[in-house]
């Protein structure tokens, strides 16, 4: 229940692309980035306070990392090696106090000081096996370092550190912890004729638990919010099948998939679950067995049309026999334009499905669907017009019958655990001029 005031960035990147001739490497590529986050949130600057006590949250987030990456051509072989790092660290404390000029008492320590530090190995080969027949194999290491700087710092108001929370809801610590992390892929395609590739494959792929997920440390009782310093990291794997298929004025493609998911990482409500030692109803994480299943089609006339059918997933919690949560419905869109010389003009729809499987109660799940989607059409206009070079006028209508509609997808605060869901705009109007050069 707090607003954002103030988000201060510097971001810094540069990538790196060398050619090289008559060697074993064809092209090497270096990429590097920094960034500084300071993140301020209170609920007094932004609005008239209505709760007892004036709070604000003051976090920072540095990153920085890298990769490096080499093409090599081995015989019949095209392959990628190469190696990247990441290091995160995060800190965030919340203050309260009585009136909004002074709030100083330090309430949780909601990042602890918490690094994520990820080097990964990497190589990805695709070979001919026929004329009409490729096969893509790649591999992928991660280790994985994680610490908690202040973890074991007392809160004086509480009396309590956020190793005492963790705890109390899990029977953990968050000290030093290290994961080596395993990924892979296999996949053929086949050229079934000269406008038909068919592909198949197979993944795995592993997603280690961020710094919320293992470390967050809101002290509030019932309305605490406490990561899981030792949660496992989650093992997506997939088999999925393809088809594209390409004409002089027109292209499709689609694919299925499905999804095993070992130890899935879920936020909860604590219920005494397995791994939960209290029941009083606070965000939580847990590892859980799912299944994700979807499949997505897209496809484009050049007469100016272009259609999409994208993102279907079926999401279902195995380990709880129920609907994972935050899975949207199916959605698509469908555009036509009509271009000539200087100008254009064209339209596109677009929708979803009502989703009914949703995990809405946190009395028996998570309850971070905020309930079921109605399903929803909007219809946006648009047009183009070339002025003297080298710039061009867009002007257009969005959402033009004024649909109310949400998305299903709604993403909670980044201190905040309470799940909201907000209408997208209503019928909007937009101008714009573009100049390139």
């Amino acid at each position: 229940m707090m607003d954002a005031p103030l988000d201060d960035s510097a971001i810094l990147n540069g990538k790196l692309a060398i050619p090289f001739e008559d060697s074993l490497f064809t092209e090497v590529r270096l990429d590097a980035y920094l960034s500084q986050v300071d993140h301020f949130m209170d609920n007094y600057s932004l609005r008239t306070r209505t709760a007892p006590m004036a709070m604000r949250v003051d976090a920072n987030s540095d990153t920085f990392g890298g990769r490096i990456a080499g093409d090599m051509r081995l015989d019949d072989m095209t392959l990628t090696i190469g190696a990247d790092l990441q290091s995160n660290e995060r800190e965030a404390r919340r203050f309260v106090g009585p009136t909004d000029n002074n709030v100083t008492r330090l309430q949780s320590i909601m990042w602890p000081g918490t690094e994520i530090r990820d080097i990964g190995l990497f190589a990805e080969g695709k070979m001919g096996l026929a004329d009409d027949l490729r096969l893509v194999v790649g591999a992928r290491y991660d280790r994985v370092d994680v610490s908690l700087a202040s973890a074991n710092e007392l809160i004086a108001s509480s009396g309590r550190t956020p190793n005492d929370l963790y705890q109390q809801y899990y029977g953990v610590s968050g000290g030093d912890r290290a994961e080596n992390n395993l990924g892979g892929l296999a996949f053929l395609e086949y050229d079934l004729t000269g406008s038909t590739v068919l592909s198949l494959g197979v993944s795995r792929s592993v997603r280690t638990a961020d710094a919320t997920e293992r470390s967050m440390a809101s002290d509030q009782g019932p309305n605490s919010w406490v990561g899981n310093p030792t949660i496992d990291p989650e093992a997506h794997h997939q088999a999925e099948a393809g088809v594209e298929m390409k004409g002089r004025n027109w292209r499709l493609f689609g694919n299925v998939y499905a999804d095993w998911v070992d130890d899935f990482i879920m936020r909860d409500r604590a219920r005494g679950q397995d791994g939960i030692l209290l029941s009083n109803g606070a965000s939580v994480y847990r590892n859980v067995d799912a299944l994700l299943t979807g499949f997505t089609i897209d496809g484009q006339y050049r007469f100016g049309s272009n259609w999409v059918i994208e993102a279907y997933t079926f999401g279902e919690n195995l380990s709880d026999s129920q609907a994972l949560a935050q899975i949207p419905p199916l959605e698509g869109m469908i555009g036509l334009t009509y271009q000539a010389d200087g100008w254009s003009v064209g339209g596109t729809a677009r929708g979803a499905i009502q989703q009914t499987r949703v995990d809405d109660n946190p009395a028996t799940g998570s309850g971070l669907d905020v309930g079921e989607t109605p399903g929803w059409v909007t219809l946006d206009l648009h047009a183009s017009l070339d002025m003297v070079k080298p710039f061009k006028v867009k002007v257009g209508v969005t959402n033009l019958l004024d649909a109310e509609y949400a998305y299903h997808l709604n993403r909670a605060n980044a201190f905040d655990p309470t799940s909201v869901q907000v209408n997208e705009p209503g019928q909007s109007f937009y101008l714009r001029v573009v100049a390139s050069f």
